[in-house]
């Protein structure tokens, strides 16, 4: 009786030892998929939906977006930021105007640490005019 008991304790004592090994590995902080995200030049009026996504990290991550170094809040019909998902978020941006331009940045945050990637935005002309000049 006393061999099983030992023998039950060692394997409780194997799964504890390899539950802790495991949640020290598994503590990192996340890491964007920085492949995802480039450059875009656009037109007025038109959309664009920006995808920042983790490679790897501990969950949960949160995610925020920045426009010139400032948080960008989802004020607005035409500035929307769906952070239902774990592992990404979208950021998407409905009738462009020149005052859109700018650097942009996602940052992802968890609480082993944060990684973020910026990208930027050109925008030229009206559609509409552009579409009324070439007729």
């Amino acid at each position: 009786m006393f061999t099983m008991i030992l023998i039950l304790f060692k394997l409780v004592i194997s799964v504890l030892s390899f539950s802790f090994i495991f949640a020290i590995s598994s503590a990192e902080p996340p890491q964007l998929n920085k492949a995802a995200l480039s450059n875009i030049t656009t037109r007025e009026g038109t959309f664009h939906v920006f995808a920042c996504s983790i490679n790897s990290g501990s969950l949960p991550v949160s995610f925020a977006f920045l426009l010139n170094g400032n948080p960008i809040a989802a004020e607005s019909s035409d500035v929307k930021i769906d952070n239902s998902n774990v592992k990404f978020s979208l950021l998407t941006l409905q009738n462009i105007r020149q005052s859109d331009s700018g650097v942009y940045s996602c940052v992802a945050k968890n609480r082993f640490g944060s990684d973020s990637a910026t990208w930027t935005l050109a925008v030229n002309g009206n559609v509409a005019l552009n579409a009324l000049m070439c007729q």
